[in-house]
């Protein structure tokens, strides 16, 4: 479950970002080392687009839509 550099180059350049439930953003290079209970936020200028999803959910989902 991996997200590489230039995918999330892509994702911030559009103001997306992953929030953890204390709206922390996440840093999704080490998001393997996270619990793996933790919710997270998909969101977009702050605005949440996706809510209590799995890690691997935000990993497929970050993939899917900002991979070059």
């Amino acid at each position: 479950m991996t997200v590489d550099n230039d995918t999330i180059k892509n994702m911030e350049k559009y103001d997306f970002d992953v929030t953890d439930s204390d709206d922390k953003t996440i840093d999704l290079t080490k998001i393997n080392d996270e619990p793996k209970d933790t919710q997270y936020d998909l969101r977009i200028k702050n605005h949440i687009v996706q809510d209590q999803m799995t890690g691997q959910e935000v990993v497929n989902s970050v993939n899917d839509l900002f991979a070059a």
